[in-house]
């Protein structure tokens, strides 16, 4: 029975992984990795003092990070960049942040 259930286990596992490469078309290591750039990419913003940049969307794929939001000025999307940057694993940024009109 331990058996059995060990080996149902490790199938739906399997099958997980072979779901998240049939949707996103990413390997479940590309996958895993661009999920870490991702949460050090919005660490990273969090933690910077223009707040405006903790609402900034982030997505990754391939390691080309693809920024989306609302900012106050050109100097916070600027800022943006140079931050995400500066994270490992990050191969080209996307950044369509828009400039807030007054």
């Amino acid at each position: 029975m331990k058996t059995i259930r060990m080996m149902l286990g490790i199938l739906m596992v399997l099958g997980m992984l072979v779901g998240c490469q049939s949707m996103t078309g990413q390997t479940t290591g590309e996958y895993i990795d661009d999920a870490g750039v991702t949460a050090a990419v919005k660490t990273k913003l969090a933690n910077h003092q223009v707040s405006s940049l903790s609402r900034v969307e982030v997505e990754t794929v391939n390691g080309v990070v693809h920024l989306t939001g609302v900012v106050k000025s050109n100097a916070e999307k600027t800022e943006a960049t140079r931050l995400v940057k500066e994270v490992k694993g990050v191969k080209g940024i996307d950044n369509d942040l828009t400039i807030q009109s007054e």
